[in-house]
């Protein structure tokens, strides 16, 4: 018994190979994967998944539970399971269903969206070096260097989690049911890319990586990180050997701002002085994490919450107002943490 795997192409059933068409119609019994894609509508099929990704809490239990399936129909039976686009492109079933030994896989290429990504972008990919990936799978600091083709955005949740991870200032291309009628391709700043209406086949091309605050500082943390393992003098540095940095690169900081005289080149200055202090406060995040006391993110949510808890006046409900009072209430509050923590 087996499993033949074929794929549906990107669109409607003018995009189906022959092969693949061929074999849909000598199947004894026919899988899809989803319903929602254009050339299902003109086939007979036995049975689909819409209901698992529509009760499943996450799309490994998904693809978990799709494979089990169609592993126990083809273990007493040949059957076809069709996947939209190539079966051998982001299709995680396909990955397990190979893996496995106990029944034959049979695999036949198909026409990917990703051909008509490539077409609509007018764009080599391999020379262009992108990147790509999953939404559900996506992290902005893994990308930070090259352009990167996000794919299955299915909802406004998953546009704003993309929308989040960069800064608000340049244009991405949104690319929306290639090979359909309904097809849209647009370019938008990506600040508007939680107004977008997904649909289950929606990408979206980053060509210029304009990473956020907190993602350039992710990046950061873990160059520092990679400097530890790899760099002679920075992996024998000790808390006590920075100290003597720490003094330097404070002293130059209080010069720069002295020194700065309103001048384009005064805040220059001033900026790359507030980035070697910023190194001292990595470097030590760093060596302290390696004893496993904090980390930077400890150092960052520390502070955040020490900001909230001494300002009650702005997040709380306190009246405090002129700056004797702000005094006298920053003042009470150390003093109560103090007992706190003795």
């Amino acid at each position: 018994m087996s499993i033949r795997i074929c794929g549906l192409g990107p669109a409607g059933p003018e995009l189906i190979s022959s092969q693949t068409q061929q074999i849909i119609e000598q199947a004894g019994r026919l899988y899809v994967r989803t319903t929602h894609h254009p050339a299902v509508e003109s086939l007979e099929f036995h049975g689909s998944f819409d209901s698992l990704y529509e009760s499943n809490d996450s799309y490994e239990e998904t693809y978990t539970q799709i494979a089990e399936t169609l592993l126990n129909e083809g273990a007493s039976q040949d059957i076809v399971y069709a996947t939209p686009g190539s079966p051998l492109i982001l299709e995680d079933v396909v990955t397990i269903l190979r893996e496995q030994d106990t029944v034959d896989v049979e695999i036949y290429p198909a026409l990917s969206f990703l051909d008509l990504c490539w077409d609509r972008l007018n764009i080599d990919p391999v020379k262009s070096s992108v990147s790509l990936t999953k939404i559900e799978d996506f992290e902005a600091n893994n990308f930070s260097s090259t352009p990167i083709l996000v794919t299955q955005i299915y909802n406004i949740d998953m546009a704003s989690k993309l929308k989040l991870s960069y800064a608000d200032d340049f244009e991405v291309v949104v690319l929306k049911d290639l090979g359909s009628p309904t097809e849209e391709v647009s370019r938008i700043n990506i600040s508007q890319l939680d107004r977008i209406e997904p649909t289950n086949r929606t990408s979206v091309y980053i060509p210029v990586p304009g990473l956020s605050e907190a993602t350039e500082m992710s990046d950061l943390v873990q160059i520092i990180s990679r400097l530890r393992r790899e760099c002679a003098w920075d992996a024998k540095q000790t808390h006590e050997s920075l100290i003597k940095h720490l003094e330097e690169e404070s002293v130059e900081v209080i010069q720069a701002i002295e020194e700065r005289n309103g001048s384009a080149k005064g805040y220059s200055d001033f900026e790359e002085e507030l980035g070697d202090l910023l190194l001292q406060v990595l470097l030590h995040a760093e060596i302290a994490s390696e004893g496993d006391f904090f980390d930077f993110n400890d150092v960052v949510a520390t502070l955040h919450a020490k900001m909230i808890r001494r300002h009650p006046h702005v997040f709380g409900d306190s009246t405090a107002s002129t700056l004797e009072e702000l005094e006298e209430q920053w003042a009470a509050i150390k003093e109560s943490e103090k007992r706190k923590n003795s």
